[in-house]
């Protein structure tokens, strides 16, 4: 119990010394002036009025989500701290913490392997690929569904070890609860499913103890096996709310417009993108590098890089299945990463991002599930010594950490942020339009044009930049420039939230030409 104790502790300090500078960071541009800085719902702190709007279908307006308990979260946040950004950013950090902690839980209970669970906690905490979910104030959802995730597993293990009615519900409660912060936990019920197998070894035939387990970490012994049909009558409640969820996320997605339809990306752009995104995913996983806020759609070249994922992806697929029965950890720990992906790989395209970190704050347990006790189990027996193995994973978090700190040092504001995912990303309209916006906001207008600019010759059908463009040219005295961006901007979306303030706009400018004065007023 100390030494459980130990590793716990060393996992929430390791957490905080890394994510401590977020404390000095400011909100950002992207989204999190939706979630807090400009929600009128939400700066009223904890109300009976904003409880009931966040339960309500208009809060999917907001957002394109339905998650009430992430919207409460952020109230509370605003009762305490205001708006303050460093307490909103450390209750993320807290959050972060206490998922990796958890996590140790979990598997320590469910396998019995300490140090093995320590260290896919400890790669949970500290690999660079979850900068963005807790870096970014707006994503507290992900830190937040992952928090009752864990939970979840956690009263599950618990019902498995003592059966009640009660175990059940509070274990099926929390799974509710997880998916009113962030429907992704969707997967769940299969994840369940997977681990039913192992370690629990509750499959008929499977077996909890993983293979080559050094003393002390062999897995508890396998329960009773039940068949695949009992199993899944066992979840059939999980699987009732997992379809719920699904249907009120399509509609809360369709009505904040978040949706693109088959016009913007066609299946083949979606299907290729998936095979893509599933290799950059895993490529990231073990050499973060280039990480972005916002990655751009790539363009369709050749068939062959899609063609090569997806003999990738077959390939380590097969492999798994081959060594199910030897080394049943392979084969859960990728199904794990495979299928926690499937609801933002993108077949069901939301915004237009072609992938995101922050997708990755589930799916890469599996891969740590499957790398943690998969190494010492196919390394020929000379490798595998403690010393070894220590020096190995003592190397790597070492690495992470250090690339994490570095990685959080670009979310200190929205230039740093959106500069550094230009550099990495290439032609990106988004983050140029993001970037122009975080500047026009603080009234430099000059500075903004180029991002802008910028934008529309990456995506000249991006009407956005262009409506910014047209009001930066009416104040510069440019007639001409603001009449043709303007004018795009209604042909483009004449029905958008900008089109009446640029009709408003371009009938002045028409006015000015008209009566010969190239006066115009600033905005």
């Amino acid at each position: 119990m100390r030494l459980k104790i130990t590793v716990v502790a060393a996992l929430v300090v390791a957490t905080l010394a890394v994510y401590w500078q977020c404390a000095g960071h400011d909100f950002i541009i992207l989204d999190d002036q939706l979630y807090v800085t400009k929600n009128a719902a939400i700066q009223g702190g904890i109300s009976w009025e904003g409880i009931t709007w966040a339960f309500s279908p208009a809060s999917t307006e907001t957002s394109g989500n339905w998650h009430p308990v992430t919207w409460i979260s952020h109230m509370l946040d605003i009762e305490i701290f205001g708006l303050n950004p460093a307490g909103h950013h450390l209750v993320n950090v807290s959050l972060h913490a206490l998922n990796a902690a958890l996590l140790f839980l979990v598997l320590r209970g469910m396998s019995g392997a300490l140090w093995r669970s320590a260290m896919v906690a400890a790669l949970f905490a500290l690999h660079p690929l979850h900068v963005e979910s807790v870096a970014w104030v707006a994503e507290r959802k992900d830190v937040l569904s992952t928090l009752f995730w864990m939970l979840t597993l956690l009263l599950y293990a618990s019902y498995l070890k003592r059966p009640g009615a009660l175990r059940y519900l509070a274990t099926l409660a929390c799974f509710a609860l997880g998916l009113m912060a962030k429907p992704m936990l969707v997967t769940l019920p299969l994840v369940l499913l997977c681990l039913d197998f192992w370690p629990l070894g509750r499959w008929q035939g499977a077996t909890g103890v993983p293979d080559g387990a050094p003393p002390g970490e062999a897995s508890p012994a396998p329960a009773c096996g039940k068949d695949l049909p009992g199993l899944l009558l066992e979840k059939l409640p999980f699987f009732v709310l997992t379809a719920i969820f699904c249907a009120v996320a399509i509609y809360a997605q369709h009505q904040g417009g978040y949706v693109p339809d088959l016009s913007a990306f066609p299946l083949r752009l979606r299907l290729y993108n998936a095979l893509l995104a599933y290799r950059d995913y895993l490529a990231n996983a073990f050499w973060p590098h280039d990480l972005a806020v916002h990655y751009p759609f790539p363009g369709v070249h050749s068939i062959l890089p899609a063609a090569g994922s997806l003999l990738l992806l077959g390939g380590l697929s097969l492999a798994a299945a081959l060594k199910w029965r030897r080394h049943p950890y392979l084969a859960v720990g990728w199904l794990w990463f495979l299928i926690t992906l499937v609801p933002v790989i993108g077949l069901i395209q939301v915004g237009r991002q072609s992938m995101a970190d922050r997708y990755m704050y589930i799916p890469l347990i599996g891969l740590c599930i499957a790398v943690v006790w998969g190494i010492p189990a196919l390394l020929p027996a000379p490798a595998r010594r403690p010393a070894l193995l220590a020096a190995a994973a003592g190397a790597a978090l070492l690495a992470f950490s250090a690339l994490s700190w570095q990685q959080l040092g670009h979310w200190r504001d929205s230039k740093s942020l959106l500069e550094h995912s230009i550099a990495v990303t290439g032609p990106n309209y988004f983050a140029h339009f993001l970037l122009g916006n975080a500047l026009f906001q603080q009234g430099r207008y000059q500075e903004a044009l180029p991002h802008y600019q910028a934008a529309v010759r990456v995506d000249p059908a991006y009407e956005p930049a262009h409506y910014k463009i047209g009001l930066i040219s009416m104040m510069n005295g440019d007639l001409q420039g603001a009449i043709r961006h303007l004018s795009i901007t209604l042909t483009l979306a004449p029905n958008s939230e900008r089109s009446g303030n640029a009709r408003v706009s371009l009938e002045r400018c028409l006015a000015i030409q008209r009566s010969g004065s190239h006066k115009t007023s600033p905005l």
